[in-house]
């Protein structure tokens, strides 16, 4: 009787088993063309969290051009701007409005204009003409300076020379730096580990 009711419990226990899957194909998603209107899109979100990133405004600017044209519209206040394809490392970059504003004043060589802290993802790193003018577009030595993946953080310059009394204005490998300071577009960069 016993033998009848192990065999029993183990033939339950075996019917109960679930079945396993069969394997699935991988699908295969093909990367969009660079430059494409797919890849600007991808590119351009892959500068932030998905968190911010995901349904971002896309927004390009050409290298002849003060006026931006939207690549696809988004929600949520960030809006990413994708590689610059006149620098030599990807670039993308994800802006909340105040930095929006900062970054438009910058291309118009005008003072920026804040309300607020700005904040710029640049997760993938960027490229710098110069460290000290940034209306320079092409680096004087040829050597382009290569950005760490950071956030950058715009001030009103009426409160930036309190908070940016402290903090180093050369570049530094122990933590956040001012570029392009004395300047109205000085900004902090708090470099950041990505995985």
């Amino acid at each position: 009787m016993r033998r009848l009711f192990v065999l029993t419990a183990v033939l339950l226990l075996g019917a109960c088993k679930k079945k396993p899957e069969p394997a699935r194909v991988a699908e295969w998603n093909p990367a969009p063309p660079h430059g494409s209107r797919d890849w600007k899109i991808e590119n351009a979100r892959s500068a932030a969290p998905p968190l911010v990133s995901v349904g971002a405004r896309v927004m390009e600017w050409p290298s002849d051009s003060l006026t931006a044209q939207e690549v696809v519209a988004g929600i949520g206040g960030w809006t990413c701007i994708p590689d610059d394809p006149d620098t030599p490392v990807e670039d993308p970059v994800c802006r909340d409005d105040q930095s929006l504003s900062w970054y438009q004043a910058l291309r118009g060589h005008r003072p920026p204009v804040l309300t607020g802290m700005g904040v710029a993802y640049r997760l993938h790193g960027g490229n710098t003409a110069s460290d000290t003018d940034p209306y320079q577009v092409a680096p004087d030595s040829g050597e382009w300076i290569v950005d760490p993946p950071s956030i950058e953080i715009a001030i009103s310059a009426d409160h930036s020379d309190r908070i940016y009394k402290d903090l180093p204005t050369t570049r530094t490998t122990s933590g956040p730096w001012i570029k392009w300071a004395r300047t109205p577009y000085a900004i902090i960069v708090l470099p950041v580990t990505t995985r």
